[in-house]
């Protein structure tokens, strides 16, 4: 048992092995002590803290020669638990959407223009600093108050195809999935078999083999009169 729970925290800290090479900025680890020690359930291990100790939710990858996050998406685990991250001093780091952390609450960068359509709030770590900390992540799904620069003074809700609902995918971001019972392109078809559909093709058809039947009748009946008569002149 205690091999197992050992093995679980050794998977689980695979990215505390990040940038061992390269020296963490003190304002990110700082940080990320002060995040890790709000609660007893979380505990520091190196550039990571755990919950439980098994469980990542942040992890600093300041200094660790970044040029975009995907680079580091598979090592994260499970990336939708990650409440915080630091991406700060990686002057190579491209722009990065954070798709897929939809727990990320606090994050730890260099240019404070990337917080804006994704965070409500960003703010120097200290006069001085070129190190900023954004908060308070923007839910597009819902209308949400912004009192600052960063963004408009209310975030437009997004609102997705009929038969879907909107879900957040990250700060700033959001999907649409189908809602129950609905699938395909935009959601337009309905699983299960289509009963009204069904009724109205079928009623339709039947209705249009009852006038072509109807006319084929009256042709027959005509085309026998006709017969008739003409015989009965033959006969005359």
């Amino acid at each position: 048992m205690v091999f197992i729970l050992f093995f679980i925290s050794m998977v689980n800290c695979d990215s505390c092995f990040f940038c061992l090479d390269d020296i963490q900025s003190n304002e990110s680890r700082n940080l990320l002590e002060e995040f890790c020690s709000k609660n007893e359930a979380f505990n520091l291990d190196g550039r990571c803290c755990f919950k439980n100790g098994t469980i990542l939710i942040g992890v600093d990858l300041s200094n660790c020669k970044l040029q975009n996050l995907d680079m580091y998406r598979s090592n994260l685990l499970d990336i939708q638990n990650i409440q915080w991250l630091a991406v700060n001093q990686n002057p190579n780091l491209t722009l990065n959407n954070y798709r897929g952390f939809i727990e990320l609450s606090l994050l730890v960068i260099d240019k404070p223009q990337n917080c804006d359509k994704q965070f409500c709030n960003q703010s120097l770590v200290k006069n001085g600093s070129a190190t900023y900390v954004c908060a308070a992540p923007i839910n597009p799904c819902v209308n949400k108050e912004c009192p600052n620069s960063l963004t408009e003074s209310k975030v437009n809700k997004q609102d997705c195809p009929e038969n879907s609902n909107c879900h957040p995918d990250g700060p700033g971001l959001f999907e649409c999935n189908c809602a129950k019972g609905w699938h395909d392109y935009r959601c337009l078809r309905k699983q299960g078999f289509p009963l009204t559909q069904w009724m109205v093709g079928f009623s339709v058809a039947t209705i249009l083999i009852c006038i072509v039947l109807r006319i084929l009748q009256r042709k027959g009946l005509k085309n026998g009169k006709e017969l008739l008569q003409q015989r009965r002149f033959l006969d005359s």
